[in-house]
């Protein structure tokens, strides 16, 4: 797969990879010619973005290192990233505009909704659900068969071993709750 650019609202200045700026994405016309991935760090802006791409009948693809281990038993959705040496085991369901990011473990049966970002190294245990737009933080751990809610944040480092309710944030070994 070829990179055509990139849209944003205006071109930036820093650009490693020396991509050509594209203009926004209310520019571009031609949607059914391309494939799209959709690169915001901002869990609501991709969502918002991927939203309004799908209403266009635009075709998602999702990017996945090949030093990932993805099971032929999982399943995934559109515009999704998947990093370096992450592991997305048997029977787990992903949903769209995920970030798994690197070394990253998502372990059997567990449910990412849509908008989630799983930082580097954070390790779901087996059947875990993370509700859409949450963030996991880097090298957190969540107990097997614990359900995190909607647009919930979890430090960088917590061990989650209970239920976290929508719109919480949480840190700590155990996590707790700091709203």
């Amino acid at each position: 797969m070829t990179c055509l650019g990139y849209f944003e609202k205006e071109e930036k200045l820093k650009n490693p990879f020396s991509l050509k700026y594209l203009g926004s994405e209310t520019d571009f016309k031609d949607w059914n010619e391309v494939n799209v991935f959709a690169a915001f760090g901002d869990n609501q802006m991709r969502l918002r973005l991927i939203s309004n791409l799908q209403n266009r009948g635009v075709r998602g693809v999702n990017i996945i290192d090949q030093s990932a281990s993805l099971s032929v038993f999982a399943s995934i959705g559109q515009f999704n990233f998947v990093s370096k040496g992450s592991v997305v085991q048997t029977f787990v369901k992903i949903g769209n505009g995920c970030i798994i990011n690197s070394g990253a473990i998502v372990e059997h049966e567990c449910v990412i909704m849509d908008g989630v970002h799983v930082s580097p190294g954070a390790v779901l245990c087996g059947g875990v659900i993370v509700g859409s737009g949450s963030w996991i933080g880097a090298g957190a751990v969540i107990r097997e068969g614990v359900q995190v809610g909607k647009n919930v944040i979890v430090g960088a480092g917590s061990v989650v071993l209970k239920d976290i309710p929508d719109g919480d944030t949480c840190w700590g070994a155990p996590a707790v709750s700091r709203v």
